[in-house]
């Protein structure tokens, strides 16, 4: 029985995209969970284990995507798959053009191993993941099985027990970095915390309110790209990765950091560019 596919993790869909998810790591300014899909060219199957009761991914060798552009490997170079009898195993893997996705963390067991190992253009991006779940969606898009680590409890509870305060609709804005990966002065960030707790937690807000309205959606993040002019202004604001899956979500969360944060505290030259997690919530 397949059930639908819940919005969870900052998609990556582009090198661009895996490249900010690798410095945000190295920063280590916030602890995200990615997200990333195999097409059913992209993977197979291993064969089943009868003594625990799991049907694995053949991960002999690393899963590529992004058009072979990237791979990933699991960090503990552990086995991925789905906990199954023997009859579910076969119903799984006579599941015509099923997509494998792929929830990980970088970092997160070991913040001082480097996480990825980016090459040039023309070469294969490295990246050593540590796996919060697995799930197998069928050919519409909807999850026929899912399996779960225990890092990613471990992540809902700490992503709990740092609640955004307040009620209703909602957003706040995590430890940000440059956008080479370095950590931002106090200034920059007592900026964000500034805005957060002015203007822009207003904005945000009613950005979630409006998601809240038009999707249902309850929670989200976003990976936010920053560019700062001379005077402290945004010159340029986008999302980089996003959990919404709505483009008007995430043009309303830019458009609130263009109306709603100066960089008036910080004494820099010339023009610099920011990476800024955002979390929305409501009630």
């Amino acid at each position: 029985m397949s059930s639908p596919v819940r919005a969870e993790g900052l998609r990556i869909e582009d090198v661009a995209g895996l490249h900010r998810a690798c410095r945000v790591a190295e920063a280590r300014s916030a602890e995200e969970l990615y997200v990333v899909d195999f097409s059913p060219a992209q993977w197979r199957f291993a064969p089943y284990s009868h003594g625990e009761g799991m049907l694995p991914v053949d991960t002999r060798r690393n899963l590529r995507f992004l058009g072979g552009s990237a791979e990933v490997f699991p960090s503990r170079f552990e086995a991925i798959g789905f906990r199954a009898s023997a009859e579910r195993a076969t119903e799984l893997r006579s599941a015509k053009g099923a997509t494998l996705r792929l929830g990980f963390f970088l970092g997160y067991d070991d913040p001082r191993r480097r996480a990825c190992l980016i090459r040039p253009a023309v070469s294969v991006t490295t990246v050593r993941v540590d796996v919060a779940f697995v799930e197998l969606l069928d050919a519409k898009g909807e999850v026929l099985a899912r399996d779960d680590t225990s890092r990613l409890k471990r992540w809902r509870e700490t992503t709990a027990a740092s609640a955004i305060p307040g009620s209703g609709p909602r957003g706040a804005v995590d430890s940000a970095s440059f956008a080479d990966g370095r950590p931002v002065g106090d200034s920059i960030q007592r900026a964000l915390e500034k805005a957060e707790g002015g203007e822009l937690g207003g904005a945000l807000g009613q950005c979630m309110a409006e998601l809240v309205q038009r999707r249902g959606l309850r929670e989200g993040r976003l990976l936010v790209g920053l560019r700062i002019d001379p005077g402290g202004r945004v010159a340029h604001a986008s999302v980089s990765l996003s959990t919404l899956g709505d483009e008007r979500g995430d043009r309303c969360v830019v458009d609130a950091f263009k109306g709603a944060f100066r960089v008036t505290e910080a004494r820099r030259a010339g023009v610099f560019e920011l990476s800024v997690p955002v979390r929305l919530v409501t009630d």
